[in-house]
């Protein structure tokens, strides 16, 4: 059996966007970059998914179109070539309408079995099966249920036991009970070989190539908008043994030459013992090798494990804020205080890493005051050099998270139209007390804002600067700095 494993193009207008590898997708405005200056980021529930098909004999092909940046046609005509009998591809929600127009696409051209994961597959499998061209839904984390669908497959056995998988039993959608979580120390590295790793890039990351590494799977907390605890993992935490980790990052330097290791936890740093453990085996196994990495504000408990991070290589790290808004905060589980933040950075700028914050606007609970206070906030924080770089969203409730089911039954919602559902675009949720408008609005002003605080601190100027002349070179780098400025004024 030849097994497909694709990331199909999603195109939009004048839009292009980002789906598998993602923690959420979204589109972003096409524009003429280098692969150092886009944010592609390695599939990583692909490449694990292939690796166990591959570790159990099957023939697997790979194509990520989106990282390759395909046209339809030649999206098509690469998947016509291979002939496959199985396709495999994630779906999400804002991508949904797309993903179902591939899936049509691809049974017409191929006749093969097609298959669905991700999140709008696990959060709305009957949605996904309802279209007869769309034969199988694996549910979660499906890197065993892939596997054992496609052998069943290929030996003509029953497929009602198979845990996490949703199928069609003649005109009936049935969907079993979710497969238990696995124990990741069991899983095979990732099947990088099959994908386009010149590709890829964690656009955070100062140094190019880099390459994105997961040391464990979940996240210990419900924030209500984050997929994770309530679609994927539920809310659990497994982490990889620190020696299979170095043995890994062993394998992706020897081949690959990154000169800079990103890793995509979604919060690096749950265990504080692990996190030094893991910093100080990268010490003394010799990799000299700049590497940064995403995590929360509470679990930074004592300074001495960034101490030990940074003399590992840590120079860079990433921390979710979302608001200054303590009651937001509250409203949406975010396990922290605003005060949990300000030590974490402050420790960061004693050591010498370097943050970039997330903040989003619209959560549950939100005002014009709040956001506002969150503007003032990040514009302090912006002055005082604390951090050097952030990003803003759209908070928007996807399905199979607390949010979208808050939504639903408050009535906030006011699109049921899914590709509606990019938090970098539109807000989909109006409140009494806040419109779709205003939270458009302030999310459109923000970056303005930060961007403007961030020029009264030379010591952020220059290092922008820096890292501007290594990604774009000189004349890129002057003219985008006279635009800057003429924002100003």
């Amino acid at each position: 059996m030849k097994i497909l494993i694709c990331n199909p193009p999603w195109l939009k207008g004048e839009r292009t966007g980002i789906r598998s590898g993602s923690r959420w997708p979204f589109t972003i405005e096409k524009k003429k970059e280098s692969v150092r200056e886009k944010y592609m980021p390695f599939p990583f529930n692909l490449a694990y998914a292939a690796a166990v098909l591959e570790k159990n004999g099957f023939e697997v092909s790979v194509i990520d179109a989106i990282a390759m940046e395909y046209s339809e046609n030649q999206f098509l005509n690469k998947v016509e070539k291979i002939n496959p009998d199985l396709i495999f591809m994630e779906s999400f929600t804002p991508s949904f309408e797309n993903d179902v127009y591939y899936a049509r696409r691809l049974k017409e051209i191929t006749h093969a079995l097609i298959v669905f994961g991700g999140q709008h597959t696990t959060a709305l499998p009957n949605e996904v099966l309802k279209f007869p061209f769309i034969d199988f839904g694996v549910i979660a984390e499906y890197d065993y249920t892939l596997l054992e669908l496609v052998e069943k497959l290929s030996k003509g056995k029953k497929l009602k036991n198979i845990a996490g998988l949703a199928y069609k039993n003649k005109k009936k959608i049935i969907v079993n009970e979710r497969r238990p979580l696995l124990n990741v120390n069991e899983l095979p590295f990732p099947a990088r070989h099959l994908f386009p790793m010149d590709k890829y890039n964690e656009n955070f990351c100062d140094h190019f190539p880099n390459i994105q590494i997961l040391t464990s799977r979940g996240c210990p907390f419900r924030c209500i908008f984050c997929l994770e605890p309530w679609v994927w993992y539920g809310p659990s935490y497994r982490a990889r043994d620190v020696d299979l980790v170095i043995e890994e990052i062993e394998e992706v330097v020897e081949r690959y030459k990154p000169k800079e290791i990103y890793f995509d936890d979604s919060t690096f740093t749950v265990d504080n013992k692990r996190t030094i453990k893991l910093s100080n085996a990268i010490k003394n196994s010799g990799i000299d090798l700049p590497w940064s990495c995403m995590t929360a504000a509470n679990t930074i408990l004592k300074k001495e494990m960034l101490v030990r991070m940074y003399e590992s290589g840590c120079y860079k790290m990433k921390l979710g804020l979302e608001s200054a808004s303590s009651e937001v905060l509250k409203n949406v589980g975010k396990p922290f205080r605003v005060e949990d933040l300000e030590r974490a950075l402050k420790w960061c700028k004693e050591i010498g890493i370097r943050v970039h914050l997330t903040s989003m606007f619209g959560l549950p609970g939100e005002t014009v005051s709040t956001m506002r206070k969150t503007l003032e906030y990040l514009t302090k924080i912006a002055e005082k050099g604390l951090a050097e770089s952030l990003q803003f969203s759209i908070a928007t409730p996807f399905p199979g998270t607390k949010f979208y089911e808050m939504a639903k039954q408050n009535g906030w919602l006011i699109s049921s139209k899914w590709s509606d559902f990019d938090g970098t675009c539109k807000a989909v949720i109006s409140y009494p007390n806040l419109s779709a408008e205003e939270i458009e609005k302030y999310y459109r002003m923000a970056p303005e804002i930060w961007r403007k605080a961030g020029y009264k601190n030379l010591s952020l100027v220059w290092k922008k600067f820096k890292r501007s002349l290594e990604r774009g070179g000189v004349i890129k780098t002057i003219l985008t700095g006279i635009k800057r400025v003429q924002e100003l004024f």
